[in-house]
Parts: structure tokens; sequence; C-alpha cells
């Protein structure tokens, strides 16, 4: 928690917490009205445009709007991974940084078809294959298709923000193909959220509000 006079910043979760994102906005109301705001920005930590983005946070700001009225004006920022330029950036650096000859970028998966499509878009920048962890294209797939082409370096770049339970799952699929796929070689990069370049970007997103 960030407090001055005139500004907070405060963390919510849209899953794995007892408080709804829509009770959470409503508590911060009344530290705000404490200090004459009149307007809560929501900065969405999300990647993708994917359901989270386009239908659970709008339902949650609804909720929040119905209960607070005109009191406070709720403003939505565009999500994270909206900055295309640096996501990039820091997409390719890892791909630099990772050995191989074939390049993986691997997503989550949403059945939002405008998510698939920046996806896509990002991983033909960077010129990296798509697979998806939770939906076709899988990355058991993508890793055999560099195969059949005779490759024996593979970096694959988790396009996630953060770590936990998946990241997880996924490292432990990765090392237990890499023991059966040997002399190949499958390099796991990081979530994006570890590098100290988005902290940055999301710390200058909220001060300049």
């Amino acid at each position: 928690l960030l407090e001055t006079k005139k500004l907070i910043v405060e963390s919510a979760f849209l899953e794995t917490s007892t408080t709804p994102l829509y009770k959470k906005i409503i508590d911060i109301k009344h530290k705000a009205t404490k200090l004459g705001i009149k307007q809560i920005n929501i900065f969405p930590l999300f990647l993708l445009p994917g359901v989270h983005v386009k239908e659970d946070i709008p339902q949650q700001l609804q909720l929040a709007q119905e209960h607070l009225g005109e009191e406070i004006k709720l403003n939505v920022l565009p999500y994270l991974g909206n900055q295309t330029s640096l996501v990039h950036h820091i997409l390719q650096a890892q791909f630099t940084n990772l050995p191989g000859e074939g390049k993986i970028l691997l997503s989550h998966g949403s059945r939002r078809q405008e998510a698939k499509q920046a996806t896509e878009k990002i991983a033909e920048k960077l010129g990296a294959l798509v697979a998806y962890w939770s939906k076709p294209s899988s990355l058991q797939d993508k890793i055999q298709y560099f195969i059949n082409q005779g490759l024996k370096q593979i970096a694959i770049v988790p396009y996630f923000l953060f770590p936990g339970k998946i990241i997880d799952t996924i490292s432990q699929e990765i090392d237990h193909w890499q023991k059966q796929l040997s002399p190949v070689e499958l390099n796991f990069g990081t979530p994006l959220g570890e590098t100290p370049t988005l902290a940055s970007l999301i710390v200058a997103e909220l001060l300049s509000l």
C-alpha cells in the first residue's frame, strides 16, 4: 500500500482471493473519499485481451459502480500487454539469451479469438511458433515439429506474467520431456513479471496518473 495526500495504490485480485474485486473497490472507495479522490483507476495486469480482461473485469466493475453510484468514477486503463513494444522487447531479450535454433512462445490459451490473434501476432514478430498450454496446438506438438526438422536446441519462452502453479507444472513437463528427448536441448525461459523492466513500467504507469 502506497499512500500520499492524493494517491492510493493498492492491489486487488480477480481470483484466488476471499474478497471479490468489486468489494475490494468498494473498500478502496472509503479511503479515497477521505482524501477527496473522485476517480479510481484500474490497471489490469494481464497480457492478452482474454476472458478476464474482456468479460470478468467489466462484470466486477459494473457491480462496483452500482454500489458506488455517482460518488466515484471507475476508469479502466489499457491492460498491461497492450504495451506491445515493451512486451516485444522483453520477449526478444529472452529468446536472444536462450540457446535455441527453434523458438516457441508458450501462452495459456483463451476461448476469445482476439487473444489468440494477439498472441500469434507477437510470435510472428519474434520469429517464433505459438503453443498453447490449455488449447490445441500444444507445446509438445511444436517441440516435435522442430525435432522433425532436425533441430537440436529449442528455446521456449512462457507468455505468462508471474510464476505459479501453471509455470511449475510446465517446467516439470519440460524436464520430463528433456529426459526422453536427449540429445535435443529444451531451454525454458521465465515469466515476464520477473524482469525489472516490466516492474518499472507498472510503477511508471501508476505514478503517471
